[in-house]
C-alpha cells in the first residue's frame, strides 16, 4: 500500500513571502534614496550638461582666446544655482607667474580675492563677487599648468 501523500497549502506561505519581499524592496529603496541624498546626491531636477567648449554663462576674459577646453559642466540646481567648472592647459610659464596674473584680473574685475596661495605642487585662488564664487587651481604638469575653474553663482 503505497504512503499516505500529506497535502499541504502552499498559498498562505507563497502569499507571506511575496508581502515580506515587497516589503524589503519598499524599505530598501527608502533607505538607499536618504542615503544617497546625506552622500552630496543630487536633488529631483538637477540638470547636467557637459561641454567640450567654454560654457554659457562663464565669465568673460578667464580664458585667454585661442586656449582649448579641457573638459567643462554645468550643473543646473532646481533652486536656481548654477556650478559652472571648466579646466584647460595652458602653456608652461612659472605657475607664481600665472596664479598673480589671474589675481590681478579678478581684482580687475571687481572680485574680493579671500585666498592666494601656492605650493611647489599646486596653487589656488578662491575669490567672491556679490552672490558669486570662484575657485580656481592651478597644477604644473612637464610642460604646462593645468587651470581648473569652478565657478557658483547663487540666486
Amino acid at each position: 500500500m503505497p504512503p499516505e501523500e500529506i497535502k499541504t497549502e502552499k498559498k498562505p506561505f507563497l502569499v507571506i513571502l511575496t508581502v515580506g519581499c515587497i516589503a524589503i524592496a519598499i524599505i530598501s529603496f527608502y533607505v538607499g534614496s536618504y542615503v544617497r541624498q546625506s552622500q552630496g546626491g543630487f536633488t529631483r531636477g538637477t540638470v547636467i550638461e557637459t561641454y567640450k567648449v567654454l560654457p554659457p554663462g562663464f565669465p568673460a576674459g578667464l580664458i585667454p582666446e585661442g586656449e582649448s577646453v579641457k573638459s567643462a559642466s554645468v550643473i543646473n540646481y532646481p533652486s536656481g544655482r548654477k556650478d559652472i567648472s571648466v579646466s584647460y592647459v595652458s602653456l608652461f610659464q612659472p605657475m607664481a607667474t600665472v596664479i598673480e596674473k589671474y589675481g590681478q584680473e579678478l581684482k580687475k574685475d571687481g572680485w574680493n580675492i579671500q585666498t592666494q596661495q601656492q605650493s611647489s605642487s599646486s596653487g589656488a585662488i578662491f575669490a567672491v563677487k556679490d552672490k558669486e564664487q570662484m575657485s580656481i587651481t592651478f597644477i604644473p604638469n612637464a610642460n604646462a599648468i593645468e587651470i581648473s575653474f569652478l565657478y557658483i553663482t547663487k540666486q
